[in-house]
């Protein structure tokens, strides 16, 4: 099964340690770019089994 090539281009991103909003777990695995919003991408974490949104955009990413 080929990867999603929209998941693929987030690879880099999806390096970075995101922290569930629940939990606080880094065990976090990317399952969509975008969320409700253009600027959130969903994650589901694999400690506590929940889906939540981050913001993909930060100051730190404009300035690059």
């Amino acid at each position: 099964m080929s990867e999603n090539p929209a998941v693929a281009a987030a690879a880099p991103q999806a390096e970075q340690s995101v922290t569930c909003a629940f939990c606080d777990s880094t065990d976090t695995e990317l399952i969509s770019l975008f969320g409700q919003a253009l600027l959130a991408s969903q994650y589901y974490c694999r400690s506590c089994h929940s889906v939540f949104e981050a913001v993909r955009w930060t100051a730190e990413t404009l300035s690059q």
